[in-house]
């Protein structure tokens, strides 16, 4: 079948061919971009477990992540003095959803109201910060319930410059079951960017 083609195209064909193949190859120009992605991560994991000593029928009690029954002296160097911390930029806000991997019990807990603090000029400030019901921020809520695993959000936005806002979890509860048997709740808090 191949002598047959070179023998209908003879060598002047051939000829014809080739260079119309060299022309095409000549003819293309291309241009390349190299890119650079860096990522930037916006959330900082705190303290990675807690222990507290609750008591039977305590009503309308608080405990802190960390902390235990009081606010943990913020130190910026050392993990165990906060819950997370966050860190965002000129570019991008973050929401940070925060929930718990189980609702805690009714049977046990008559309340589970929890509640974020952030750091103010090194130490943590007098009132909560705002949460919010979305990542987007449009509507407020007063604690995250921990009688559910609905989420609540707590939201940074964008700086000048690269800085750390470090958070601090407040929870009032009343426990109302005379069990003593260990209660292991998992917070978790998830980052998401957020266009400002």
């Amino acid at each position: 079948m191949i002598k047959k083609v070179w023998a209908a195209l003879g060598v002047k064909g051939v000829l014809a061919i080739a260079s119309l193949i060299v022309v095409a190859s000549a003819a293309l120009f291309s241009y390349s971009v190299p890119v650079t992605i860096s990522p930037f991560q916006q959330l900082y994991q705190g303290a990675t477990s807690g222990s507290w000593t609750i008591y039977v029928n305590e009503e309308d009690k608080v405990r802190y992540l960390p902390g235990g029954t009081s606010q943990p002296s913020l130190d910026p160097d050392n993990a165990t003095t906060y819950a997370f911390k966050v860190k965002t930029d000129s570019s991008m806000n973050c929401s940070i959803e925060i929930k718990l991997t189980a609702a805690m019990s009714g049977s046990k807990f008559s309340k589970f109201q929890i509640t974020v603090y952030s750091n103010s000029s090194g130490s943590w400030s007098g009132t909560p910060v705002n949460l919010y019901t979305t990542k987007d921020g449009a509507t407020t809520m007063s604690y995250i319930d921990g009688l559910t695993t609905t989420p609540g959000y707590v939201h940074q936005g964008t700086s000048a410059t690269s800085y750390y806002q470090f958070y601090l979890i407040k929870v009032l509860y009343t426990y109302i079951d005379s069990s003593e048997a260990a209660i292991s709740p998992e917070f978790v808090y998830t980052p998401y960017p957020v266009s400002p």
